[in-house]
Parts: C-alpha cells; sequence; structure tokens
C-alpha cells in the first residue's frame, strides 16, 4: 500500500510535504494528553491522570462494566462532582485490571510501565500503591515533564530519550509506516 496519492502532481506535493515533515517529532492530534501539558510542559498531575482520565479506551471498558465516569475523573459535561483523587481512581483501575486482559490498553500500558518507567512488577490491587508512587516520584522528575520537542533535540521530547523504544519501524529518512504505534480512534 503506498502512502502517497497516485495522480503525480498530487504526489509531488505529498512528497515535498514529507520532505518538511519527516525529521520532526509525531505528536498525534488525536492524543490523550491535554495538549496543554505539552505546549506548556507543565509534569503530569499524577499517574490517573496520565493512564486513566484521558484514555477513552480505558475509561470506556469500565464504564462498560458499570463504574461511573465520575468515579474514574472523567469531567462531565455539566460541571457535576467527579472524583478529583488521582490515588482512588488509579486503586478501581487496579481493581478491575483483570478486565483488561488480551486488550490492547494493558499491553500499551504494560509495556509503558516497563520500557519507560522501568517498572517490572504485575499491576494489580496488591502492587498499585508502589507502582502509584514510583510512576508519580518519575513524573516529578525533569526529564518525564512532557517537554516540547524540536527538530534534532532529544533532550526535551516525551517519552524521555533513554526510555524510547529503540525498535520503531519509522526511521527519518522513511515514511511513516501503518499502523505503527498506538491505534487512534
Amino acid at each position: 500500500m503506498t502512502l502517497f496519492p497516485a495522480e503525480a502532481t498530487q504526489r509531488e506535493i505529498a512528497r515535498e510535504l514529507y520532505a518538511h515533515a519527516r525529521d520532526l517529532p509525531l505528536i498525534s492530534p488525536h492524543g490523550h494528553v491535554d495538549p496543554a501539558l505539552l505546549a506548556d510542559d507543565e509534569p503530569f498531575p499524577d499517574p490517573a491522570r496520565l493512564f486513566v482520565v484521558p484514555d477513552h479506551y480505558v475509561t470506556r471498558m469500565l464504564a462498560s462494566q458499570g463504574i461511573p465516569p465520575a468515579r474514574l475523573g472523567v469531567p462531565s459535561i455539566d460541571g457535576s462532582e467527579v472524583e478529583t483523587d488521582g490515588r482512588a481512581i488509579w486503586r478501581l483501575l487496579a481493581a478491575n485490571w483483570h478486565l483488561f486482559r488480551g486488550t490492547p490498553s494493558r499491553l500499551w500500558i504494560e509495556k509503558v510501565f516497563a520500557e519507560v518507567f522501568s517498572i517490572k512488577k504485575a499491576f494489580g490491587t496488591a502492587t498499585a500503591d508502589e507502582i502509584y508512587d514510583e510512576l508519580s516520584d518519575r513524573l516529578a522528575e525533569p526529564e518525564f515533564r512532557p517537554g516540547r520537542c524540536s527538530p534534532g533535540s532529544t533532550s526535551r521530547c516525551w517519552p524521555p530519550p533513554r526510555a524510547r523504544s529503540t525498535t520503531s519501524p519509522r526511521t527519518p529518512s522513511s515514511p511513516p509506516t501503518a499502523g505503527a504505534g498506538r491505534a487512534a480512534g
């Protein structure tokens, strides 16, 4: 499957645009993180607000099992109260972690725990607080701030340089491959 249009003029424009953008960082317009955190270089508030609250895949799974979005810290349209305690949200995720067996969400979260945060222990109710504390400590470190990526710089990009996967199918000289990274939806 080709990523460039078949029509010659469109293909030339696509190649020109690609040449300008190929070395820039990949920033998904469908991210699960508030773009203001990235733009303002503010630290992630807590693990629940990074992994649970903004991730509609996680919150939908839990809602499908009868857990109201408000208990997961998801803002409501009418402004009604929602859970604000990140640790309570985190514990709720841990108590229902079994629901995520075999899902892309679980695979992705466990991969991030291991490869980005070097957390190898199994996540669940018995380890929820310990993992929450480890993640909170790491998120407070300057190198784990979201940062602003700039062309040619890896010192201020998320995830931190030492945590980035070296198995990415994308290289600066090749177009992005279909399906690379976490599926959008």
